[in-house]
C-alpha cells in the first residue's frame, strides 16, 4: 500500500526555489501546490542553484486525510514537505523532544517514506554545512543515489559545518544529534529492523559517507556510528530475552511450545540485527577507518572498541580486533588514543584467552607507544600496559622498558610508570618472594623486602640514566605506592647493615638509597606546612611521613652515617645533602651535640676531599647551616665561620705567594681549587671586600705567563672567584624560598660588587688564552643572569638589584670581541678539554668528540647577556645586532642547537627593525667572504634559518619586507641577493598588503630609473625574481581575499622554498619530535596509519628506532592477505 501510494503521487525531482530570510530556522517551508508534469531523468538531478531567482512562498496545502494519520501533537509537522530547519532547530534546542521527533520519523515513514527520509537527510546536509534545497522526489527508491550525491557536491554552496565544528554550538549539537540517531533505532519496531537493511535512509547515509566533502562525510558517518551503538543496545536486549526463553524452554511446562516459538522469533531477530551490523561495518567502517579526516577515523575506532566491549559474542574476534591494532600506527594521536582506550576496556575484563593472538601480534607496538609524542596517548598506553602486566602478558624486557619511564619529564607519565612498577614489580615479583620466604619460616619485614628490591631494580636497570635532579621526581611518583621511603628508621637500618649476607645491599645500591633518602626528605619538607606540623597529625609510634620527627631523627644519625661512608664518595654525595632539607627550626638542645658532630664531619670532608662535585655539595649544606635563623644557629654557625676563615686565610697565602713569584705546589693548587668551589656557596669575601681587587691585580700579573699550563689553571680558578664574589649572595637569596631573606643584604653589596664586575670585564679584553677569555665571558653572563632587568625570579621577589646598564653594554661589546674570533675560526680556538669543568656547569653534555662543542659554549656566552638584559637606544641596538650576528653566522652547530639558537635570537630581538638590521649585517659579512672567494654555503644556510625562524605580526611583515627591499634596491647590485632571503616572509602577507607593496615597489623602481619588465638588465634579475614571487603570491588569493591553496599560483608559491636560494636545502631546522597534525593531508584515502614518534629521543636511538623528523610523514603502502590466523598480513614499505 505504501508503494502504490508513493507511485500515484508523481512529483518533480526538485521544487521551485523559495525565498527565506537569513537565520529564519524556526520558519517551516511550505510545499508548492503546483508541480511540474515532467519528470527529470535520474542521471540528471535538478539541484537548486544559489543564483536562481527566488519566488514567493506558496500557501501550505492541507494534508490528505487518506494518507495522513490523525493529527498528533508532535514536535515536527507531518504531511507535506517539512522544514529541515525546524527539525535541526528542535534537535539543537529541545533535547526533551528528540524521542518524539524520532517517533515522528517512523510515523511519517509508514505513510510517505520519501517525506520521512527527505527531512532527515536534509537535516544532515544542513548540519554539515550544505545549503541546497532538495525536493522529496529525489528520495524515491528508483533514483541513482550515488549520482544524486555527486550532483549535490558539485552544485552546493558550502558553508561552515555545524556538526563537525569546534565551537560551543557544535559541542552542544553533537550529543543531541547522537541521541536522535540512537532513538531512531531504539524506537524502531521489529518489522522496521527486519526491513531496515534495504531502507533508502541507509542507502543515502552510506552514499553520503563517501562524499568528497569532508563535512558531509562526517555527518553521515556520525549518524551510522550512533545507529550502530544503538543497535548494540537493542541486540543485547534480544540476547537477554533469548537466554531467558532458553531457560524456560529447558524447564518445560505448559508454556513450552509458546516459549519455543518466541525463542525462534528472537533468534531470527538476533540474526537480522547481526546481519545489519555486518552491513554497517562493511559499508561504512571498513572505508572510514582509512578516511583522510582524523576525526572520522577516531570516531570509527571508538565505535569498534565499544562494539567489541559490549557485544563480545560477535565482535571479540580477530576479524575486528585487527582494526584496533592497525589504528595504533595511525599518524594522528587522537586515533591512536581511541584505540588504546578501547583496548584498555577489553583487557580490564580479563578476556586474556580471546585476546591472546592480538596480544602476540601487537604487544611490541604497545610497548613502543609508551614513548608516544602525545602525552595523553603515552599515559593511556602505560595504564594499558599496567593492566596487561597484571595478567602476565608482558615479557621481562617489556617490563624493564616501562620501568625507565620513571625518569620522564612529565609528572603524569612518571605517575603511570610508578603504578606500573607497583603492579608489575612490587606486587608481581617482590610480594610473591616475600610470601614464599615467610612460608619457609624466614623472619623478614615486608617493607624492607620491597624497599631493597626497588633500590636494586632502579640501580640495575635505570641507574646509569639517573641524575640528581631526576631522583626527586622519581620519589614523588613512587611515594603513593612506597610510603616506606619515608620510614627514616628503616632506611637508616638498611644503610648501617654490614656483612656478607646476600640480603645486604651492595655499595652501589646503598649509594642509590642515600639519594632516595634525600629526595624523600625533600618531598616531606615540600608537603609539610607550619599548620600541618602543629596539628592534624595522628600520633604514631614511628616517624613515617612526619617531617619534623624525621628531621630530629636524621639529625641524630647524620654524623654516624657520614663517618661510616667517609671513604665511599658516591654514597657520601647523597648523605651530605641532608642538612639542606632538614627542618632546622624543630631542632632543640637535645640535638645540639649530634648536629655539632655532623657539621664538624662536613667540614672535615670539605678539608680532605678533592672531588669537585662532593666539595660543591658540602659547601651548599654549610651555606644553609650558616645563613638561616634557627635555635641552634649560634653554635653551628660558629663552626662554619671558622672554616670560612681558614679558607680565606689559605686564599690570602696563595695570593701572596703569586705576588712574590713563588711557585705553587700541588697542595697549594688543591687549596686554590677548594677556595674556588667553596666561593660558589660561601661568601669568603664578606669580611674582606679588598680581596676581589687583590685577585684582579694578581690576574694582571699572571697574564704575561698565561702560556704555562699551571698558570692557566690558576687563572681559571681566580677568574671563577672574581665572578662568584659578585654572584654568590644575590643568587642564593633570590632563588631561596625563605621569605625572611633580606633584600637589603643584596643591595648593600651592589656598590662593592660593581667594582669587581668591572674588573671582570677588563679581564675579558686582556691578552689571555682563548679558553680563559671564554670562561670569563661565561662568568660575565652568569652575573648578568642575576643582575639583568629580565631576571624573573628577582621580579617576583620585587628585588631591584640591577647594576648600571652602561656597565652591561660595555660588557656585551667586550664579549662580542672575545667570542667573534672563536666562532669565525680566525683566532685561537680553545680545546674542549680545557673547558671540561666549565661545561659541567652548563646544560650541555661533555663530549670530547663533539667538534662543535666549543662553538656551542661560545654562542651561549654571547647570547646569554641579551637574553637576560634588554639593551635599548641606538648604541644598545647596535651592540645587540653585532652580538646576534656573530652568534648566528657560524658553521652550523648541529640541527637542534642551530634551530633553537635561531628561535631564541628571534624572540629576544623584539623590534623588527633590529632583526632586519641583524640579517643585513649577516648578509654583508657573507658577501664580503664570497668576494674573497671563500666557501659561504653553510653561512648562507645559517642566514636562511635565522630568517625562517622569526614570527612577525601581519602589519609588521609589510614594513619588514619594504624596508629590506628599499635597502636592497638602494645598495644594488651587491645587495640584491638579500631579496632572496627576504622572500621567505612573502607567504605571510595578506592580499591587500601584497597589492600595496607591489605598488610601492614599482614607484621606487620608477624613481630610481629602473625597469623590471620587458628587456631587463641582467643585474636586476634578483629584483625581477622577487617581484614575480610577489605576483604569484597575490594570485594565490581568491576574489574574497582568502587563500586558495589549490590554485596554480598557490602551488607555485608553496614549492618556491629556500632551496631556490641555496642549491642544497637547509639542514638546520629545529628538531621536531612530534607529528604535525596540521600538515596538509592527501586527497586520497589513507592506505595505512603512520607510526608515531618516540617521546624520548635518546631511548629511541638506543633501541634502534629512528625518530620521526619534522614535516609530512611518508606514506606507507599496505597489501592485505588473509593469513592462517584470521588476521590480515601487513606489508609496509616506506
Amino acid at each position: 500500500q505504501r508503494r502504490s501510494s508513493r507511485n500515484q503521487s508523481a512529483a518533480p525531482s526538485y521544487k521551485e526555489p523559495v525565498v527565506e530570510e537569513e537565520d529564519s530556522s524556526s520558519e517551516e517551508e511550505a510545499e508548492s501546490p503546483q508541480r511540474s508534469s515532467k519528470r527529470k531523468s535520474p542521471s540528471q538531478p535538478e539541484v537548486r542553484k544559489a543564483a536562481q531567482v527566488a519566488t514567493p512562498k506558496a500557501k501550505k496545502s492541507p494534508p490528505n486525510p487518506s494518507t495522513t494519520p490523525k493529527a498528533k501533537k508532535t514536535p515536527a509537522k507531518s504531511g507535506a514537505q517539512g522544514s529541515e530547519d525546524s527539525l535541526l532547530e528542535l534537535i539543537s534546542t529541545k533535547p526533551n523532544a528528540i524521542p518524539m521527533a524520532a517517533m515522528q520519523f517512523w510515523e511519517d515513514e509508514s505513510s510517505n517514506r520519501e517525506l520521512a527520509v527527505g527531512r532527515v537527510i536534509r537535516t544532515i546536509l544542513q548540519a554539515s554545512g550544505c545549503n541546497e534545497k532538495l525536493s522529496n522526489e529525489i528520495f524515491s527508491e528508483d533514483r541513482d543515489i550515488d549520482d544524486d550525491v555527486r550532483a549535490i557536491e558539485q552544485s552546493t554552496t558550502h558553508v561552515k559545518s555545524i556538526l563537525s565544528g569546534k565551537d560551543h554550538r557544535s559541542k552542544k549539537l553533537r550529543p543531541n544529534m547522537s541521541e536522535f540517531w540512537r532513538k531512531i533505532i531504539i524506537q524502531a519496531s521489529d518489522d522496521n529492523i527486519l526491513e531496515f537493511s534495504e531502507h533508502p535512509l541507509l542507502r543515502w547515509l552510506f552514499a553520503l559517507s563517501t562524499s568528497q566533502l569532508k563535512d558531509i562525510r562526517f555527518g553521515a558517518s556520525f549518524a551510522v556510528i550512533e545507529m550502530m551503538l544503538a543497535l548494540l543496545t537493542k541486540a543485547n536486549e534480544v540476547l537477554d530475552s533469548i537466554n531467558k526463553l532458553d531457560r524456560l524452554v529447558n524447564a518445560g511446562g505448559a508454556a513450552k511450545n509458546r516459549n519455543k516459538e518466541q525463542l525462534q522469533s528472537r533468534m531470527s531477530m538476533k540474526a537480522a540485527m547481526e546481519g545489519l551490523m555486518d552491513q554497517f561495518f562493511n559499508s561504512l567502517f571498513v572505508h572510514r577507518l582509512r578516511d583522510v579526516d582524523a576525526d572520522i577515523r577516531t570516531r570509527s575506532i571508538d565505535c569498534i572498541g565499544q562494539c567489541v566491549a559490549n557485544y563480545k559474542t560477535k565482535f571479540l574476534d580477530n576479524t575486528f580486533l585487527k582494526y584496533l591494532g592497525w589504528a595504533l600506527y595511525d599518524k594522528d594521536y587522537s586515533v591512536r588514543g581511541a584505540s588504546v582506550n578501547a583496548l584498555k576496556s577489553l583487557y580490564e575484563t580479563n578476556q586474556v584467552t580471546e585476546l591472546e593472538m592480538f596480544t602476540n601480534r601487537f604487544r611490541e607496538r604497545l610497548v613502543e607507544m609508551r614513548l608516544d609524542i602525545n602525552e595523553d596517548v603515552a599515559n593511556a598506553t602505560l595504564q594499558l600496559l599496567t593492566t596487561m602486566s597484571k595478567a602476565n602478558l608482558l615479557s621481562k624486557e617489556d617490563n624493564e622498558a616501562v620501568y625507565r619511564m620513571l625518569i620522564e619529564d612529565s609528572s603524569a607519565i612518571r605517575d603511570s610508570a610508578a603504578a606500573f612498577i607497583n603492579a608489575a614489580y612490587l606486587e608481581g615479583v617482590l610480594t610473591p618472594i616475600y610470601e614464599e620466604a615467610v612460608a619457609g619460616g624466614a623472619r623478614t619485614n615486608k617493607d624492607e623486602t620491597l624497599l631493597k628490591g626497588l633500590i636494586e631494580m632502579v640501580t640495575m636497570i635505570i641507574g646509569s640514566e639517573i641524575v640528581d635532579s631526576t631522583v626527586s621526581v622519581m620519589v614523588q611518583a613512587l611515594l603513593p605506592f612506597m610510603p616506606m621511603l619515608q620510614d627514616w628508621s628503616l632506611v637508616h637500618k638498611i644503610l648501617e647493615e654490614d656483612g656478607d649476607d646476600p640480603e645486604i645491599l651492595a655499595p652501589e645500591d646503598k649509594a642509590m638509597l642515600a639519594k632516595f633518602l634525600v629526595a624523600a626528605l625533600q618531598a616531606s619538607r615540600e608537603s609539610s606546612s607550619s599548620d600541618a606540623k602543629a596539628k592534624g597529625k595522628t600520633k604514631k609510634s614511628d616517624i613515617k611521613g612526619d617531617f619534623s620527627k624525621g628531621s630530629i631523627f636524621l639529625s641524630t644519625v647524620l654524623s654516624s652515617l657520614l663517618k661510616k661512608f667517609s671513604a665511599d664518595q658516591q654514597t657520601l654525595k647523597g648523605l651530605v645533602q641532608i642538612p639542606v632539607f632538614l627542618d632546622l627550626d624543630s631542632l632543640t638542645q637535645s640535638q645540639k651535640q649530634p648536629m655539632q658532630d655532623a657539621v664538624n664531619t662536613l667540614v672535615d670532608i670539605s678539608s680532605k676531599e678533592q672531588d669537585t662535585e662532593l666539595l660543591t655539595l658540602c659547601a651548599e649544606s654549610l651555606a644553609v647551616i650558616n645563613l638561616h635563623d634557627y635555635p641552634l644557629k649560634p653554635t653551628l654557625s660558629a663552626i662554619v665561620d671558622n672554616y670560612i676563615d681558614s679558607v680565606r686565610s689559605d686564599m690570602a697565602k696563595i695570593l701572596e705567594m703569586i705576588s712574590k713569584n713563588t711557585k705553587l705546589t700541588s697542595t697549594h693548587l688543591l687549596k686554590l681549587k677548594k677556595c674556588s668551589v667553596m666561593a660558589s656557596s660561601l661568601d669568603i669575601f664578606s669580611h674582606d671586600n679588598d680581596m676581589p681587587e687583590q685577585i684582579c691585580q694578581v690576574l694582571k700579573k699572571l697574564t704575561a705567563n698565561a702560556d704555562n699550563s699551571q698558570t692557566a689553571t690558576v687563572i681559571q680558578h681566580l677568574v671563577s672567584m672574581v665572578s662568584l664574589s659578585v654572584l654568590w649572595r644575590s643568587k642564593f637569596l633570590i632563588e631561596s624560598k625563605d621569605s625572611d631573606a633580606s633584600t637589603s643584604v643584596i643591595k648593600s653589596n651592589i656598590k662593592s660588587r660593581d667594582l669587581s664586575f668591572k674588573k671582570l670585564v677588563e679581564l675579558a679584553s686582556a691578552d689571555l688564552p682563548a679558553a680563559i677569555r671564554l670562561q670569563i665571558c661565561l662568568a660575565i653572563g652568569d652575573v648578568m643572569k642575576i643582575y639583568g632587568d629580565r631576571n624573573e625570579a628577582a621580579a617576583e621577589r620585587k628585588i631591584g638589584i640591577q647594576l648600571p646598564s652602561r656597565v652591561f653594554l660595555e660588557a656585551l661589546k667586550v664579549i662580542e670581541s672575545a667570542i667573534e674570533p672563536i666562532l669565525s675560526q680566525e683566532g685561537e680556538i680553545p680545546a674542549l678539554e680545557d673547558l671540561k669543568e666549565t661545561v659541567s656547569d652548563l646544560s650541555l653534555p661533555f663530549d670530547q668528540e663533539d667538534r662543535n662543542g666549543v662553538h656551542k659554549i661560545a654562542a651561549l656566552a654571547l647570547v646569554t647577556p641579551v637574553v637576560y638584559h634588554p639593551f635599548t637606544g641606538e648604541e644598545g641596538n647596535q651592540a645587540m645586532t653585532d652580538a646576534m650576528c656573530t652568534a648566528l653566522l657560524h658553521t652550523p652547530y648541529g640541527s637542534e642547537f642551530q634551530g633553537e639558537l635561531s628561535e631564541v635570537v628571534g624572540r629576544v630581538l623584539t623590534d623588527w627593525k633590529v632583526k632586519l638590521s641583524c640579517f643585513q649585517k649577516m648578509y654583508n659579512k657573507i658577501l664580503s667572504k664570497a668576494q674573497a672567494k671563500e666557501d659561504v654555503e653553510e653561512l648562507t644556510t645559517a642566514l636562511i634559518d635565522a630568517v625562517s625562524s622569526i614570527t612577525l605580526d601581519t602589519e609588521v611583515v609589510e614594513a619588514f619586507i619594504w624596508d629590506g627591499y628599499e635597502w636592497s634596491i638602494q645598495g644594488m647590485p651587491q645587495s640584491l641577493g638579500f631579496l632572496d632571503v627576504l622572500s621567505l616572509q612573502i607567504k605571510f602577507l595578506p592580499s591587500v598588503r601584497t597589492k600595496s607593496l607591489l605598488s610601492k615597489m614599482d614607484e621606487l623602481c620608477a624613481s630610481e630609473g629602473l625597469s623590471l619588465s620587458g628587456k631587463v638588465d641582467p643585474r636586476l634579475e634578483g629584483a625581477v625574481k622577487f617581484r614575480n614571487k610577489m605576483i604569484d603570491h597575490l594570485k594565490s588569493f581568491g576574489s574574497d581575499g582568502a587563500k586558495n591553496s589549490k590554485s596554480p599560483a598557490a602551488k607555485k608559491v608553496a614549492t618556491s622554498d629556500r632551496s631556490e636560494i641555496l642549491e642544497t636545502p637547509s639542514k638546520t631546522a629545529k628538531l621536531s619530535r612530534g607529528i604535525d597534525d596540521d600538515d596538509a593531508r592527501s586527497d586520497q584515502v589513507m592506505s595505512t596509519p603512520s607510526q608515531s614518534t618516540p617521546r624520548n629521543v635518546k631511548e629511541a636511538k638506543s633501541s634502534g628506532r629512528k625518530p620521526a623528523s619534522q614535516g609530512k610523514q611518508q606514506k606507507r603502502k599496505i597489501e592485505d592477505e588473509q593469513d592462517e590466523e584470521g588476521f590480515v598480513a601487513t606489508k609496509r614499505a616506506r
